[in-house]
């Protein structure tokens, strides 16, 4: 994917239930890791690292990919981070592990010595990822200094698994990690992972629930609205060896999967409008990681308990009411883009999206400005499906009935009024969820 170059680095019903059958992984254990920008919290405390790192343990993940960039304020990050998730494990009888990510797209000119000091002043650590002794590192981007690498695994004995084209650097990579988790276009799923699989080497595979972005020169979103479920089918049809779900902290493209920052700062300058103010939320997505997690751990089979919830999630605006801001369907060229851009209305649907997690019959009924629609889910397990708005702006609200049981939440109005982001479309999505 593409980092900025400033110093903040960082209704349908698709039926869902069935397993995939699944080829033996490469490695038998299977880790799911959070790509973790280092830049956007360069301030945060040990307890602010330590509230993150709770709060993605208790949610099923295993460790934080971190993505670090060459700049005066990375040391002190990375200290605080090990000291927190050091702290973190011992208290709670934990083995949450995180690596080193060195982002080459936003920092080209790394060093060995920055490169080789990043690693060898946390591997020694409980807290630092490492696979038959070796520790991991990654990157973001890169191919062009993979021949860096031989002398610098030789001096840290690392476990390489960079963000490379498939096959790039192969002399060096013991493994793969790829950035392609967002579909081309009107496609509804990415399609690169068979390219990485056929490397013969460890994959990990990306894992993203939406994209949208206006920051730094980047303008543009991809087709996202049902991506979180269906990406997570691929995940049970290709068994990679290690998931990587982009990501935890990246508000400036919009797919974050943990809380908001409390500090204005954190967010990539312009935004601030599509993610902190008004606050557009996501980490309701993290009520579906325990499912999801333990789905892939089980080697695509069903999960034998889990939480009955339902997760929904829609933008706030129309996507016809108002400018579009100069948004893209697609990157242009100089951010990779390689098929052409689109008006960015061919990437969204105006629909409430919603996944229920329910262990029998769920009925679902959407409310859209006073208007019902009740979709019925007939058997357990994983059931998504979406309401469109059709013309019907206001309220919204989900009602699930299942197993006796009622439970329902409100999420923001819908609205015509751009006035909060900057007069044209919020192309991000405000995720809630209940019980």
């Amino acid at each position: 994917m593409i980092r900025s170059p400033k110093p903040n680095m960082r209704a349908s019903v698709l039926a869902l239930g069935v397993a995939a059958t699944l080829a033996a992984p490469a490695i038998a254990a299977r880790e799911v890791f959070a790509h973790y920008m280092m830049g956007n919290v360069y301030s945060y405390t040990q307890q602010d690292f330590t509230n993150d790192i709770a709060k993605a343990h208790a949610s099923g993940i295993d460790g934080f990919g971190l993505n670090i960039g060459s700049t005066s304020y990375t040391d002190r990050a990375l200290r605080a981070f090990f000291n927190a998730a050091e702290a973190f494990n011992s208290a709670n009888g934990a083995n949450f592990r995180s690596f080193v990510s060195f982002d080459y797209g936003a920092y080209p000119g790394w060093t060995h010595d920055q490169v080789i000091g990043n690693i060898t002043s946390y591997s020694s650590l409980k807290s630092y990822f490492k696979l038959n002794g070796k520790p991991w590192a990654s990157t973001f981007s890169g191919d062009s200094s993979a021949g860096d690498w031989s002398s610098i695994k030789s001096a840290t004995n690392a476990f390489f698994i960079p963000n490379y084209q498939p096959g790039a650097g192969s002399s060096v990579a013991d493994g793969y990690l790829s950035w392609v988790a967002w579909p081309d276009h009107t496609a509804t799923v990415p399609n690169q992972d068979s390219n990485y699989k056929n490397t013969g080497k460890p994959y990990m595979m990306p894992v993203s629930p939406w994209f949208y972005a206006d920051t730094y020169g980047k303008n543009w979103l991809w087709n996202t609205d049902q991506l979180w479920p269906s990406r997570w089918q691929q995940v049970y049809q290709y068994n990679p060896d290690y998931v990587e779900l982009l990501t935890w902290n990246d508000w400036g493209e919009s797919h974050y999967l943990g809380p908001l920052s409390q500090y204005a700062g954190a967010y990539p300058t312009g935004s601030e409008v599509y993610t902190y103010n008004p606050k557009i939320v996501h980490d309701a997505w993290l009520n579906d990681l325990p499912y999801y997690i333990a789905k892939y751990k089980n080697g695509g089979a069903e999960p034998s308990n889990y939480n009955e919830h339902v997760t929904f999630w829609y933008r706030l605006n129309p996507k016809n009411t108002c400018s579009a801001g100069g948004t893209t369907c697609n990157p242009p060229p100089q951010f990779g883009g390689n098929t052409g851009t689109y008006p960015a209305t061919d990437c969204a649907r105006d629909q409430v999206n919603f996944t229920v997690f329910t262990t029998g019959q769920a009925v679902v009924t959407v409310t859209i400005g006073g208007t019902s629609t009740t979709v019925t889910a007939n058997s357990p397990g994983l059931f998504t499906s979406s309401v469109p708005f059709n013309g019907n702006t206001g309220a919204v609200s989900i009602i699930v009935r299942t197993n006796g049981r009622t439970y329902s939440q409100k999420g923001p109005n819908i609205t015509s009024d751009c006035s909060v982001s900057a007069n044209h479309v919020d192309w991000n999505a405000w995720v809630g969820a209940a019980p």
